[in-house]
């Protein structure tokens, strides 16, 4: 299986590609105006590292969202045109799954990433590691008041979550989040009781690539046409759209 992975969520444009014989090649670049000009070349340089044209592709993958709302339409759009024009199939991860999988964890260890959404929300999920090195999300993805997120922390007992895997429920029903990401800096204050990690900002293109190739042996994929990004909340463009239209 040739899987091209793209992540255009947050801070860096990230590129992958892995093929059935096992050779992976990896680029990156921080965002920029040119984005989707350089992003077409990032994918072709790590589809010529690895020996494969784009017809070879059979999977293309994405950073699915949450995260910036302008990075993710350009990513996903290059993706869908990609894997439209060479017939290849999508597939998508959370970004905050990946940025949970990017931090490293202890046995009975639970992490909540944290991305900014706009003022005075963050992202946010909770994820425990599981034995394969990937990581399980204990509830699902979601948008909080910055101001709860103190309060919702403190008052952390996942057996409320109604786990389905008893093990993981039994393991990390007492533990203290490790809360990381590129909001934490800047809602430290609402952080008090947790135990914070300020330099795990970050993705890794290869952890997308390995997700990516479980979900698509899984049969966890779908056309481009069908692929959508998930912004969790309305942008601002539609809110005040909604706005205007409760007003008349």
């Amino acid at each position: 299986m040739n899987i091209l992975a793209i992540d255009t969520s947050l801070s860096d444009i990230s590129v992958g590609c892995s093929t059935s014989a096992g050779m992976t090649a990896t680029r990156s670049f921080k965002h920029e105006r040119d984005a989707l000009r350089r992003l077409a070349g990032l994918m072709k340089d790590a589809m010529d590292e690895v020996g494969i044209s784009p017809s070879d592709i059979d999977v293309v993958a994405c950073a699915q969202g949450p995260g910036s709302f302008t990075g993710l339409r350009v990513g996903i759009a290059a993706a869908k045109a990609f894997a439209d024009a060479v017939g290849a199939v999508m597939t998508g991860v959370s970004t905050l799954m990946l940025l949970a999988m990017a931090t490293d964890t202890d046995e009975g260890e639970t992490v909540v990433p944290l991305i900014e959404a706009c003022v005075g929300e963050a992202y946010y999920g909770l994820y425990a590691p599981v034995s394969d090195g990937g990581v399980t999300a204990l509830v699902d993805d979601s948008i909080m008041a910055v101001q709860d997120i103190s309060e919702w922390l403190s008052g952390l007992h996942l057996e409320k979550y109604g786990l389905d895997r008893e093990a993981i429920q039994a393991q990390h029903r007492h533990s203290t989040p490790i809360v990381m990401g590129p909001a934490v800096e800047k809602y430290m204050e609402y952080l008090s009781g947790a135990t914070v990690k300020q330099d795990s900002n970050s993705i890794r293109i290869s952890d997308l690539l390995s997700i990516a190739k479980a979900f698509a042996s899984a049969g966890r994929t779908m056309p481009a046409e069908q692929f959508l990004p998930d912004y969790l909340r309305a942008s601002q463009a539609e809110i005040r759209a909604q706005m205007l239209e409760n007003r008349q």
